[in-house]
């Protein structure tokens, strides 16, 4: 039991610092920023993981997602692929997890 709260507090903790670094780095016209990670984090991480570094679930996104667009990952995102179900999102919700991910996780 220890350990799976450990790993919880641990997840948190990185959260908080994702967060923290995308608001200081977030555009002033808001792309992508914090609202985009906390959208991921509620609608993505849970099955590719809270760096998107993929897990039992789900792949890696910056493994999968190199070569695509931003409207490529809002139309996987919004319609799923492959083994992906599509998730409940608005196409503006869609786009700042989008940006988020372009400019945050998958930019080298």
């Amino acid at each position: 039991m220890m350990q799976s709260r450990s790993t919880g507090v641990r997840l948190v903790l990185v959260a908080a610092a994702l967060c923290l670094s995308a608001a200081c780095d977030a555009p002033s016209s808001g792309a992508g920023g914090a609202e985009g990670l906390s959208l991921f984090l509620d609608n993505c991480s849970q099955c590719h993981g809270a760096y998107a570094q993929g897990t039992d679930l789900a792949p890696a996104i910056t493994e999968v997602a190199m070569d695509l667009s931003e409207d490529d990952l809002v139309d996987i995102i919004l319609n799923g692929e492959g083994q992906m179900e599509p998730v409940d999102l608005d196409v503006e919700e869609a786009e700042l997890i989008a940006l988020y991910l372009a400019d945050e996780l998958l930019e080298p």
